[in-house]
């Protein structure tokens, strides 16, 4: 097995004690060159150059919304994370496909294992002061102020009147 990249190696020393590598790859994050790990609870990015700096973006898998995956140009494609109840999303750009559908892949399976835990251990949630209507209408401002393209926002929003 070859030597690790500098990435890799600092994404891995973001992991907690208990917590250990599903998945890890090189990608861009925010025009960050760095790393991205999948563990059981969470997605962790991490980036340490000499240019950029430290960056380091850690989201729980259980408080990930949606996950897409898209082109950019020829070479280039991104796997869109979108993150419950903010404005945030997580954007991996890389120029495998194979890499960002096993990255989604992954997600996908972790977040519907913690769906079906949580969904047989947990009482219902009380839903007061949440509404579709409130989740639509911060979506469709975040449409506004351009931050989703139109399909962005009809995948999300098919996503919450169907929850």
């Amino acid at each position: 097995m070859g030597k690790k990249s500098k990435q890799i190696s600092f994404v891995e020393s973001l992991l907690k004690d208990d917590e250990e590598i599903i998945l890890a790859h090189e990608c861009v994050n925010d025009n960050a060159f760095g790393a991205v790990a999948i563990t059981d609870s969470r997605l962790i990015f991490g980036s340490n150059t000499f240019f950029t700096g430290e960056t380091i973006e850690e989201v729980e898998i259980a408080k990930i919304q949606a996950i897409e995956i898209g082109s950019i140009s020829f070479t280039e494609n991104v796997l869109t994370i979108y993150i419950k109840n903010s404005h945030q999303t997580i954007k991996l750009k890389s120029a495998s496909t194979e890499t960002l559908s096993n990255t989604r892949k992954i997600l996908l399976q972790k977040m519907k294992g913690i769906e079906e835990t949580v969904s047989n251990e947990a009482p219902p949630e009380n839903n007061i002061g949440y509404s579709i209507a409130d989740e639509i209408v911060k979506i469709a401002e975040l449409k506004e102020k351009g931050h989703l393209t139109n399909s962005e926002f009809e995948f999300l929003k098919s996503k919450i009147i169907n929850q």
